[in-house]
């Protein structure tokens, strides 16, 4: 989750995040569902009746008892219905569970390991590949096999087409493509190409000498001259801006040209004019960029690709201001991805292309957009899920001060949520020139077969909400006596790891006793708590919490001690307490766990 203690926004900003998010998944996590889910989807509260085997022949049994669901027919081997028997045999008794190695799958009793059936081979259609090999995963068990290092020809796998060649799988040709239809297409895509040979032949060239320039007391580096050769200087400058939006990997780049009378030259951060300087860095980014996408190696969603990476954005990256903690970092960094993939810090214009050459290096089709917003220049991203094209802001989805860091305001959105507040450049000439655009997807994205933010569904007696990356939050109980919050649920196929206590939660519950929060929450809001009869609550990580007034204003946090939170009737106490709001009213807090990695240097 965001870690919480970091620079100050605007207090504006804030404000209106909080206040005006039109985001169902907010509200839904602040003021409970709209819709009631169980009025939907009904929790199912299991019917357990007292079995016992006739003949067992499972020889690991301990007891010949069991339970089974009169209704949904599941077993269990307790009467509370906290632990079901998968692959139950009532005749046998055994419980069968899948067993994998490099030979195969095969069922066996998780009692006594007694097998039912052959080990049948695995299944694949395909390979799958990580910066350290490539291997295979069966179809039906999961198992990963036949795990070989790559067998690298011109930067390719002749195996499984991996690629580490990143001035390719780093960068866009939308720009270029749509240059090509434009009068004059054929030159302009042709001066497109003659700066890419520039750039991709100093970017990894430890010998490439740049040149100097002298111009009275400054002194700057340029790449060599480009004749424009029969393209206007207007043309010529709004290539280049097309291939900035394209390359987001040069992040030596500046936003600097020069001009003569028949040519044009780019201009180059002084920084890195150091060949052997710029290797090392460029491996320091490659080695960033493998940490955001090889997580994604298993994950075959675009959706859900789109959103992890997101996600980490959002987590590993903060706004970058300068010391009056006001004014956005002028640097060249902070509008490179530079900024969010090295320091950890970033204007909108680092946000957008370290999220598009993130989607690239995932193959996820994507577009470099800049206009304004709110009233001063942005940047952000389009993605294409599924044949259709949705808008992202990674930078505006990026409210530290908000409960979990993150919202989803702007993150696979439709014009007629997103263009609100954005504006496209498309009116905007010279080195500020932008592309035209695809049409976006006319209505909300939804995949039947996968839940997204702000989705709900039930687990037994339980209710959450997609809050996240395979993550949820708890957010409906019906239950009596003692609830146990699992750390991860499992629906549609996919593992969630619960991350909060949503405040709509056990409001009202007057018949749980006691609660057993695990260490996967970082979030829980204290409303939950406050209108139940809950005598105890259990955290099983005590360390790390503080909480703050939910009052819309900017947050102001308050350290809790492992002694305050080191017993459950402590805990249970203080997650009832309240605060007289400036009119007179009770207000609650949120309560949030610290877990941010420090930025780099």
């Amino acid at each position: 989750m965001k870690k919480l203690f970091t620079a100050v926004l605007i207090i504006a900003l804030i404000f209106s995040c909080a206040v005006y998010a039109s985001c169902d998944y907010i509200l839904d996590l602040i003021f409970g569902p709209s819709t009631p889910p169980e009025s939907e989807n009904p929790a199912h509260v299991h019917s357990l009746e007292l079995r016992r085997l006739d003949n067992s022949v499972c020889s690991g049994r301990e007891s010949a008892e069991y339970w089974k669901c009169s209704e949904c027919g599941k077993f269990f081997a307790d009467g509370e219905g906290s632990a079901e028997l998968t692959g139950f045999d009532e005749t046998s008794g055994h419980a069968y569970i899948t067993d994998k190695n490099e030979q195969g799958h095969q069922l066996v009793c998780s009692y006594c390991s007694e097998p039912n059936g052959e080990r049948l081979p695995h299944e694949t259609d395909k390979w799958r590949y990580d910066r350290n090999g490539h291997y295979k995963s069966c179809n039906i068990c999961g198992y990963k096999y036949n795990r070989n290092e790559h067998e690298m020809q011109d930067s390719i796998c002749i195996v499984c087409d991996y690629s580490v060649d990143y001035k390719t799988i780093c960068n866009s040709r939308y720009g270029y493509e749509y240059l090509g239809t434009l009068d004059d297409g054929d030159k302009l895509q042709t001066f497109y190409d003659e700066i890419d040979a520039q750039v991709t032949s100093a970017h990894d060239d430890a010998q490439y000498v740049f040149v100097i320039v002298l111009s009275g007391a400054d002194k700057y580096y340029t790449l060599p001259q480009l004749a424009l050769n029969g393209i206007t200087d207007n043309q010529a400058a709004e290539v280049i801006s097309t291939y900035r939006n394209d390359n987001p990997l040069y992040y030596w780049l500046t936003n600097r040209v020069s001009y003569t009378a028949d040519s044009v030259s780019l201009h180059v951060d002084s920084r890195f004019t150091d060949g052997n300087y710029r290797l090392e860095y460029n491996e320091k980014l490659y080695d960033s960029i493998r940490g955001y996408t090889d997580v994604l190696a298993d994950e075959t969603d675009v959706y859900h690709k789109a959103l992890a990476l997101h996600d980490a954005l959002t987590d590993n990256v903060d706004y970058a201001y300068e010391t009056d903690g006001e004014t956005p970092v002028s640097e060249q960094w902070a509008h490179t991805v530079e900024g969010a993939l090295m320091k950890n810090a970033a204007v909108c214009e680092s946000y957008a292309k370290a999220y598009q050459l993130l989607l690239n290096v995932c193959n996820i089709p994507n577009i470099y957009v800049t206009g304004s917003s709110r009233g001063v220049g942005h940047a952000w991203n389009m993605v294409q899920l599924n044949n259709e094209w949705y808008w992202y802001d990674v930078t505006w989805d990026d409210q530290p001060n908000m409960p979990g860091g993150i919202i989803y305001d702007y993150a696979c959105k439709t014009d007629k949520e997103f263009l609100q507040d954005h504006k496209i450049g498309a009116e905007q000439t010279g080195l500020n020139y932008l592309y035209g655009l695809p049409n976006r997807a006319a209505e909300q994205y939804d995949n039947a077969n996968a839940y997204e933010v702000g989705e709900h569904f039930t687990d037994g007696n339980l209710t959450f909400t997609v809050c996240g990356y395979n993550a949820v939050a708890l957010t409906g109980v019906k239950a009596s006596g003692q609830v146990i919050v699992p750390s991860a649920v499992t629906a549609n196929g996919r593992t969630y790891a619960v991350e909060q206590i949503g405040a709509k939660a056990f409001n009202g519950c007057l018949t749980v006793s006691a609660v057993e929060i695990p260490e996967s929450v970082a979030v829980i809001y204290n409303e939950s708590f406050v209108y139940c009869s809950i005598a105890g609550v259990s955290l099983s990580d005590v360390n790390g919490w503080s909480r703050y007034p939910l009052n819309g204003k900017e947050p102001v946090y308050e350290a809790l001690t492992a002694d305050e939170l080191a017993a459950a009737e402590k805990v249970a106490a203080k997650l009832k307490e309240t605060f007289r709001n400036d009119s007179g009213g009770n207000n609650t807090y949120v309560w949030v766990k610290s877990r941010r990695v420090a930025a780099q240097e």
